[in-house]
């Protein structure tokens, strides 16, 4: 997808309009590959903000919860990208993630609830953004929902209702340990 990331780390500002739990869960999912695939925070969370925009070249890199009229769950967005030759090798400078609100959001650190009727088709916070920060370092889509040991690959591209992936597969690690 691209080589990682220019300013590397990179600072994330979170909008405002999520609530505390959703703020929470992308905070657990930039921790978790901190810790997963780093010896150090690439993703740095630089608090809440009452900025908002998505796919805006504003400097800041900002997880907002913006209406579209398309059907993705949530979306990465590339503003500012940096070229070393040509289009062979570029670099992530800007980065917006937006979250689809048309969709109900599990936003809660235990894993057992989101099987309740009460979450009946709720996607899980916290592994779309997994995902999403997958592609901000640099990961594209998977063909594989399935690792060759059977692991769910994070980085497929789609999921189901109430599936929670909290920890990046081999595969997703080995595709970092290239990037970087």
């Amino acid at each position: 997808m691209h080589n990682g990331l220019l300013n590397n780390p990179s600072d994330f500002y979170i909008a405002s309009n999520l609530t505390y739990n959703q703020t929470t869960r992308c905070r657990e999912a930039m921790t978790t590959w901190n810790n997963e695939c780093f010896t150090y925070d690439c993703l740095y969370y630089a608090g809440r903000t009452s900025v908002s925009t998505y796919q805006v070249e504003d400097n800041l890199n900002v997880i907002t919860k913006q209406e579209t009229d398309e059907t993705y769950l949530a979306q990465t967005c590339f503003t500012q990208v940096k070229y070393t030759f040509l289009w062979i090798n570029w670099y992530a400078k800007e980065i917006d993630i937006n979250i689809n609100p048309a969709f109900d959001w599990y936003a809660f650190s235990s894993e057992d609830n989101i099987t309740s009727a009460t979450y009946d088709g709720y996607f899980d916070l916290e592994t779309a953004m997994l995902h999403e920060f997958g592609h901000v370092l640099g990961l594209d889509h998977s063909s594989s929902e399935f690792s060759f040991t059977g692991q769910r690959i994070l980085m497929f591209a789609t999921i189901r209702p109430e599936t929670i992936i909290r920890t990046p597969s081999d595969d997703d690690r080995n595709g970092i340990a290239e990037l970087y």
